[in-house]
C-alpha cells in the first residue's frame, strides 16, 4: 500500500471539489456525507456544553477540570477541520447510510493507491474516535454533577442520548474499561477568584 502523507482534513471547499470529481460515485459520496455529518455533531456538542457549563457555574461557582478539558477538545477539533462553532446551521443532508468500520476497512483497502479517499477515511476514523473521547468526559461530568447536586441536568441527558445515537448509527463500541478510568485531577474543582485565576491554597488550585 502506498505510504501518504500525514492526514490533513480536508476544508468545505476541498469537499465540495471531492463531490464533484466523485460525482455518481456513492461510495465517496457517503464518505463526504459522513464528514460533515460528524462536523454538524461536533457544533451540537459545544452548544450543550455551554449549557452545561453555564449551569455548573451557576451551581458550584467552581470550575470542573472535565468541562475545560472537553472545551478545549471541541476548540482542537474546530481549529483542525476549520469549523465554526456560532455557524448558522446548514442545511440538512440527504438521507445516507453512515458507513461502518467494516465499510471503512474494506474501502481502504480497495482504494489503496488513491490518496483523497484513503483521507476522508482517516477523517472519519478520527472524528469516530473523538466520539468516544467525548463520551469518557461525558461520564466524569455526569458524576461530578451528580455529587454536586440531587438533581437531573437537561443538558446532560440530551447529551448522552446524543452520543448513544451516534455510537449506535455508526457502530462504534466503547471499551468498558477505558471509559471507567479516569485521569488523574480531571474530576477536580478550582475555586475561582473573582479575576479567573485559582485562589492560593484552595483545593484543587494548580491541578489544571
Amino acid at each position: 500500500m502506498p505510504r501518504f502523507s500525514e492526514c490533513k482534513p480536508p476544508t468545505i471547499y476541498e469537499l465540495r471539489e471531492l463531490w464533484r470529481r466523485y460525482r455518481g460515485n456513492g461510495v465517496v459520496q457517503r464518505l463526504i456525507l459522513e464528514i460533515q455529518h460528524l462536523r454538524g455533531f461536533v457544533r451540537e456538542v459545544e452548544a450543550l456544553r455551554g449549557v452545561i457549563q453555564r449551569c455548573w457555574n451557576d451551581e458550584t461557582g467552581s470550575k470542573l477540570v472535565a468541562l475545560e478539558c472537553l472545551r478545549t477538545e471541541l476548540q482542537a477539533e474546530f481549529f483542525r477541520a476549520g469549523v465554526v462553532s456560532d455557524a448558522p446551521k446548514s442545511r440538512p443532508l440527504p438521507a445516507f447510510t453512515p458507513p461502518s468500520r467494516y465499510d471503512l476497512r474494506a474501502l481502504a483497502q480497495h482504494y489503496s493507491d488513491d490518496e483523497s479517499i484513503q483521507t476522508l477515511i482517516q477523517e472519519i476514523d478520527h472524528a469516530r474516535a473523538f466520539v468516544l473521547r467525548v463520551e469518557a468526559l461525558r461520564l466524569v461530568i455526569e458524576r461530578c454533577w451528580r455529587a454536586e447536586t440531587d438533581c437531573d441536568l437537561a443538558a446532560l441527558i440530551d447529551l448522552r442520548v446524543r452520543l448513544e445515537t451516534e455510537k449506535e448509527r455508526a457502530g462504534v463500541i466503547v471499551s468498558a474499561e477505558p471509559a471507567q478510568r479516569e485521569q488523574h485531577g480531571l474530576t477536580a474543582r478550582i475555586a475561582l477568584d473573582f479575576d479567573g485565576l485559582p485562589e492560593r491554597g484552595s483545593p484543587g488550585a494548580g491541578e489544571a
